[in-house]
């Protein structure tokens, strides 16, 4: 028994030492667990921070990224509205250019009718000048006979004058001749016929 007393003395001193080491690796692994835990808390909480920072930085970039697509659709409609009027525009461009060339050719075959018609005007004007003179010849001479006719007439109307006064004198003349032969004889009266002629 002797033997056995000390033996039983270190498995006393062991079992403190491994309760104490025991008891120390608990403590050291609760010590762990909790620092382990605050660390951990403390790098979630800053990775929930950096998240919730991405996360609004992403909600941005994607409502930058939603206006930008409304207005690259926007853009994309108004270009292809533009197209469709270039198009359009190209197709009035062509009626117009088309149009402007008939208009041209019309221009040109009207250009050309007016000279033919100002040298027409020219010619008018010059055979009406003509004819204003040779109107002006006509009504001078026109006047000139008138002029004559007049004169014709007045000398008429101065013959028919003396005429008449001949005429009165001449029946005088034949009333004192009859008065003048019942007075008279033959021979008077050829004397007064003589003398008459």
């Amino acid at each position: 028994m002797t033997i056995n007393q000390p033996l039983k003395a270190p498995r006393r001193v062991m079992r403190r030492n491994v309760n104490a080491g025991l008891l120390f690796i608990i403590i050291f692994c609760i010590t762990a667990m909790i620092a382990m835990t605050l660390f951990f808390q403390e790098s979630f909480t800053k990775l929930q921070d950096k998240f919730s920072h991405e996360k609004s930085t992403l909600l941005k970039t994607m409502d930058e990224l939603e206006q930008r697509e409304a207005l690259l659709k926007k853009t994309s409609s108004e270009l292809n509205v533009t197209k469709e009027s270039t198009e359009k525009l190209g197709e009035i461009y062509s009626d117009v250019k088309q149009e402007k060339e008939q208009v041209a050719s019309q221009l040109e075959d009207v250009q050309s009718e007016l000279t033919r018609t100002l040298q027409q005007v020219k010619k008018a004007n010059a055979d009406l000048a003509s004819a204003k003179s040779q109107l002006a010849v006509t009504m001078a001479e026109k006047e000139n006979i008138q002029r004559q006719y007049d004169d014709a007439l007045s000398s008429l109307e101065n013959l028919k004058d003396d005429k008449n006064q001949l005429q009165g004198k001449i029946e005088e003349a034949l009333d004192i001749l009859e008065n003048y032969a019942d007075g008279c004889d033959a021979g008077c009266v050829a004397q007064v016929q003589g003398k008459l002629e």
